[in-house]
């Protein structure tokens, strides 16, 4: 564990700022198991008692709710106002967040201290079983500070417990399978796809935005109201009526367009791996269906 420390503080000493998803691909790990190696006073790992941790996470008020895959990062604010499980399944909400989840496939957890911008960011990551993460919360509010500061000792184990990120079959929920009655678009599939979604903002459209990883997916429903270049190459920002979204446009190799008598139904966004970057549908009342189906049509289909 010491000497994947120091690998990845050398590899930060030659490449400058670097996340630790990034620095674990170089290295050949798993982010779980590089943040597991990071462990100090001001990162903890927490004992895997996820129904426990997350229902402390009402008490720390205003969060950010942080959900990325490969291609696509969700930071949506709000708080737990609303938590349920049902088995192994849960969901909460709150704000902006409507995060689903599957404890089934949660491995680990680590409380940390960050200092962003002058500030000192308190957060929690949680990994599944393949050491990918799943989710993060990050306390929006000073007014969560002391909860959190207690509930980090509470919760906090010795790092050289056995961690389960071992996993290569994990949840299907990012896997991709093409539907008998979908069609499916492959070329120019990331400017096909950026036409869409601008479709979607001319048309005045509310949508469904589902944005999955192996064992969580969060989900926003309402207007897109902006698309935005970001200056890395092949990512533009998503802008919302309270927050924003990092969308890896460039990573769209196919676009699966569902389809029945009814009309068009859920677009799927998918990558060269058949992984589900996000998927997209029509939120509105049956009204809005014309504005959808031409949106489809005139972006995708044509």
């Amino acid at each position: 564990m010491t000497d994947l420390k120091s690998r990845f503080e050398d590899l930060k000493k030659e490449r400058g700022r670097l996340p630790a998803r990034d620095g674990a691909r170089e290295l050949g790990v798993s982010e779980a198991a590089l943040v597991n190696a990071m462990t100090s006073d001001t990162t903890v790992r927490l004992r895997d008692d996820f129904k426990a941790i997350l229902e402390r996470v009402k008490d720390f008020g205003r969060i950010m709710g942080l959900v990325r895959n490969d291609d696509f990062v969700a930071m949506p604010i709000g708080e737990f106002s609303e938590l349920s499980f049902d088995g192994t399944q849960g969901r909460a909400k709150g704000g902006n967040i409507d995060l689903t989840f599957d404890l089934e496939h949660w491995a680990s957890a680590f409380a940390m201290k960050e200092l962003s911008h002058d500030t000192l960011r308190r957060m929690i990551q949680f990994f599944d079983d393949s050491g990918e993460a799943v989710f993060k919360v990050v306390l929006w509010s000073s007014d969560g500070n002391d909860a959190y500061d207690a509930f980090m000792d509470e919760f906090k184990v010795d790092p050289s417990t056995p961690l389960n990120d071992n996993q290569t079959n994990p949840s299907a929920w990012q896997n991709f399978v093409q539907p008998d009655n979908a069609k499916l678009i492959t070329d120019d599939a990331p400017a096909k796809t950026q036409d869409f979604l601008q479709a979607c903002i001319d048309n005045k459209l509310e949508i469904e935005l589902q944005i999955p990883t192996n064992a969580s997916l969060e989900t926003y429903r309402g207007p897109l109201r902006k698309l935005e270049p970001r200056d890395q190459p092949g990512w533009i920002d998503l802008r919302y009526p309270h927050f924003t979204t990092h969308f890896g446009v460039g990573a769209v190799a196919k676009v699966s367009v569902a389809q029945d008598d009814a009309g068009f139904g859920a677009v799927s966004l998918v990558d060269s791996s058949d992984r589900i970057i996000c998927r997209v549908s029509c939120a509105g009342d049956a009204g809005a269906k014309d504005g959808w189906s031409t949106a489809v049509a005139s972006s995708l289909l044509n």
